[in-house]
């Protein structure tokens, strides 16, 4: 009787025990949400069809998904693009079947079907015997990065002022098409434009004047090109021109046109028109293909030359004669 009694106290202890142990377990699961609650990024939990169980607060304004709606008839894979999908069923699923953990860059859809880039990991949850039983996710919103990458991109290639290409971006489009023309025996030119008496410009009014009128130039130069050529500013008033796929006469007629253009461009500064004059220098290849360096140093030096008899004129690169 004595150990039955022994007996029903220590059951009633070991459930005492069980009991104050699921209150402690579902005390650390409420301090476990609470932070991911509180957490930036997207936390999730599916079932390994993909069906939502869990989805934080930062998920759910990433989604666009209400505080009280119901996820739970939701799959997460289906508010990914459809590019996202696929590098995880080809590429995340067996890895974590094999390591039980994958991470990349994905990518999610907004209610209104806004693409938000991510950086994602995913853990696969296990049985004792090692059979997957849970998918868990958090996935970190990179817009603000990528959104930074491009401006540092659009820094490096592209002029401040004027938005056309920079120097360093400019010879590697020419790099490019020196291959074509090495590979293809195709023609292209190279213009290089210098601005007449743009000192007169800064002096006689002042720099902001004469960012405007570079800023007005860029935008001309790209009106007058076609799509398939390239602009670049080189120099504080020097321009230059890649024109693929395009002969000596050719370079000529266009460099003719810009000359007009130019020549008729002003913009207004209180009572004044304010304008300037262009000298251009022109090298073609595959003629006397050479090096980037080579090619554009042939283009700078018809252009003194052209600015030395007057400016307002074209002059091409010739080793033993002027045209």
């Amino acid at each position: 009787m004595r150990d039955e009694e022994k007996s029903k106290e220590q059951l009633i202890e070991e459930l005492a025990e069980m009991r104050r142990q699921g209150e402690y377990f579902q005390e650390a699961l409420g301090r476990l949400t609470a932070i991911l609650e509180v957490l930036g990024d997207l936390v999730a939990v599916m079932g390994l069809q993909g069906y939502i169980f869990y989805l934080n607060k930062a998920g759910r304004r990433m989604l666009g998904v209400g505080e009280d709606e119901d996820v739970s008839k939701v799959r997460l894979s289906d508010c990914q693009p459809g590019w996202a999908q696929a590098l995880i069923t080809k590429e995340a699923m067996p890895i974590l079947l094999q390591e039980g953990i994958w991470s990349g860059e994905t990518a999610f859809l907004s209610r209104d079907g806004r693409e938000i880039p991510t950086s994602q990991v995913i853990l696969a949850h296990k049985t004792c015997s090692g059979a997957p039983q849970l998918l868990s996710t958090i996935a970190r919103d990179l817009s603000e990065r990528k959104r930074l990458e491009t401006q540092l991109v659009h820094l490096v290639d592209y002029d401040a002022l004027t938005g056309l290409l920079t120097h360093s971006r400019f010879q590697e489009e020419l790099q490019r098409q020196l291959a074509q023309v090495r590979r293809y025996n195709v023609h292209g030119a190279l213009l290089y434009l210098d601005l007449d008496r743009f000192k007169e410009v800064n002096d006689k009014f002042n720099p902001q004047v004469g960012d405007e009128l570079l800023k007005s130039l860029a935008d001309l130069l790209r009106k007058q090109l076609r799509e398939t050529d390239f602009v670049a500013r080189v120099g504080g008033d020097e321009f230059i021109i890649l024109l693929p796929y395009t002969d000596i006469y050719q370079a000529q007629m266009v460099a003719r046109r810009l000359l007009v253009a130019i020549r008729r461009h002003n913009i207004g500064v209180d009572e004044h028109s304010v304008g300037s004059t262009v000298s251009i220098g022109i090298t073609a290849f595959p003629e006397r293909t050479t090096s980037v360096k080579e090619l554009i140093a042939q283009a700078e030096s018809a252009m003194q030359q052209a600015k030395k008899n007057g400016g307002n004129r074209f002059r091409v690169h010739v080793p033993d004669r002027k045209v």
